[in-house]
């Protein structure tokens, strides 16, 4: 989930944080037109998760390093890229959202990472092993230096994951199964867990970014935040706050040297401005292109749409424990009788223009723990209001929902007012910028009613959105949700090796988060790109642009 997701990210904070969701088919919902949709890459999970046929998840030896991408002499100098939100700050470990991860790739290098087309493969470790059940041994490559001048070994590896785990981090739910890390040696560290994890290697996946040591501990969390050292493809020039964050290439990158000199990130909230910066050619590639605008962008002449099956899903927060909770939400009845109230589908069809699906799990299609058999909720206002009845609101109730429109868009937040509105619900609405949405729900003290969405890593299994948005104690369970059927469930999945067991934990929990929902589940939708015609770069499923890997 955004934080700041969670979470999970919000792509924001989200939570990861962090955590957006995939896809899950469920609707009759249109796809996207076909001339603006480019081919998705294969599932993740398929190419790295063990299939329920397999006996035991691999454990061998990873292969070496993919060779460097081939890159054109025609590439540009400098590509400047629009998000609408900015970073909370760009200290990974704090931090686990989209626009905090596009800029943290760039700067930083992760143990393994997960190309475009899915395959996961080392990056600054070499290899890794299972060498007994509670035991992973890493090796790492030789010859990285950070853009200060620290060389990569052992004693960083030990301070970055345990940096992960601290009180700092976003994530560090997702990383309490580690008790230690042992050094073997300059190259060679263990990580020890105290139960087993079959997937641990998936969890360093573009994550748990080596940190320099030395500077860290020297200038203190707040200056790493605002001025990231990293081993990455591009150092940190510049943060201009509000407006844009400045990288330029690092002539050492041991891949390479970059050929693309200079990456901005310029953040624009309001998506009208981004479409007309990419149309004015000031930006090469938009983020989050209001499927309004798909059509005025394609007529444009001057820029492509792609489109991929996004990692996002939106959902509206129903705080039920907390200083801010409104009684009603404490009842599962009346959080039933919301999501059934909420005609999702039409918004999805007139709102959306079709780019979306509906949702009914925390688990996104394509992971392991997906279950199909369970469907998302109908949109059944007579149901609705039999529930509120039942639980003693038959009069409805008074709440407020404070949004963000990069999760909901106003359009959306009045309908889904009138739609509760009909069995008796009022709900106030309050829409604020991204950064003060983000401090708010950070501090504790958001609306009973938010905006926000999970935010997943494409291939991963479900442990990596339960830890840190469903589990009671998870780091982007922000409105205190607490199940303790789906929490046992989830610690035997955790461990369980047989692919099999592990399904069977993870498609209970989401039964039990499905029927004692903590959310308004709304939709996944699908990431839509603007891209400046002649710039060779297709959108990636985890909404990152990865500016050394992608840009050919």
């Amino acid at each position: 989930m955004e934080k700041r997701h969670p979470i999970f990210g919000l792509g924001a904070v989200l939570l990861a944080a962090v955590l957006v969701l995939g896809l899950v088919a469920c609707s009759s919902t249109p796809a996207a037109p076909a001339q603006a949709t480019q081919p998705a890459a294969q599932p993740a999970a398929q190419a790295t998760q063990p299939s329920a046929q397999q006996a035991q998840p691999a454990q061998a030896t990873q292969p070496a390093a993919a060779a460097k991408p081939a890159q054109s002499a025609s590439l540009p100098e400098k590509v400047v890229i629009g998000y609408p939100g900015e970073p909370t700050n760009l200290d990974p470990p704090q931090v686990g959202g989209t626009v905090e991860n596009v800029v943290a790739v760039q700067v930083f290098d992760a143990l393994a990472w997960r190309t475009a087309d899915g395959k996961v493969v080392p990056r600054l470790a070499e290899k890794w092993e299972n060498v007994d059940p509670k035991t992973w041994r890493f090796t790492l490559r030789k010859g990285v230096k950070f853009h200060n001048g620290e060389e990569l070994n052992s004693e960083v590896a030990k301070f970055s994951i345990e940096r992960y785990k601290s009180p700092i981090a976003a994530q560090a739910a997702r990383y309490k199964n580690i008790t230690g890390v042992k050094i073997v040696d300059q190259y060679t560290f263990d990580v020890l867990l105290d139960a087993p994890d079959p997937i641990l290697p998936n969890s360093f996946v573009g994550n748990v970014y080596m940190l320099p040591p030395k500077y860290t501990q020297e200038k203190g969390d707040n200056f790493l935040a605002a001025n990231p050292v990293g081993t990455g493809a591009y150092k940190f020039k510049e943060w201009k706050r509000g407006d844009q964050i400045t990288l330029e290439a690092n002539p050492d990158y041991w891949q390479g040297k970059p050929k693309i000199q200079t990456v901005t990130f310029k953040f624009i909230a309001e998506a009208s401005t981004r479409v007309a910066a990419l149309q004015s050619k000031e930006l090469d590639i938009v983020n989050m292109l209001p499927p309004a605008m798909v059509k005025n962008v394609q007529d444009s002449g001057v820029a492509d749409v792609k489109t991929v099956p996004g990692p996002r899903a939106v959902y509206v927060g129903l705080w039920a424990n907390g200083p801010t909770a409104v009684p009603a939400l404490k009842d599962t009845r009346v959080r039933q009788a919301m999501n059934y109230a909420v005609n999702r589908k039409g918004m999805v069809d007139k709102l959306l223009f079709g780019y979306g699906n509906l949702v009914g799990q925390p688990i996104p299609e394509g992971y392991l723990g997906f279950d199909p058999k369970i469907q998302p909720y109908a949109y059944d206002p007579e149901k609705a209001k039999a529930l509120l009845k039942e639980a003693g609101y038959a009069d409805g109730f008074e709440a407020e929902l404070t949004y963000a429109s990069r999760w909901l868009t106003r359009d959306q937040a009045q309908v889904l007012q009138s739609d509760l509105a009909k069995i008796g619900i009022k709900i106030k609405l309050t829409e604020v910028e991204q950064a003060a949405f983000n401090t708010t729900l950070q501090g504790g003290k958001m609306t009973p009613m938010y905006s926000l969405s999970i935010q997943g890593r494409i291939g991963l299994d479900a442990i990596e959105i339960f830890d840190v948005a469903v589990i009671t104690k998870g780091s982007y369970n922000w409105n205190g949700y607490s199940n303790a059927a789906a929490d046992e469930a989830i610690d035997k999945g955790r461990s369980a090796v047989d692919p099999k067991e592990r399904e069977k934990y993870f498609q209970q929990a989401n039964q039990a988060v499905h029927d004692d929902p903590p959310w308004i589940f709304m939709w996944s939708d699908q990431s839509i790109w603007g891209v400046r015609k002649g710039l060779n770069w297709n959108p990636r499923s985890d909404d990152l642009v990865v500016v050394y890997d992608d840009i050919k």
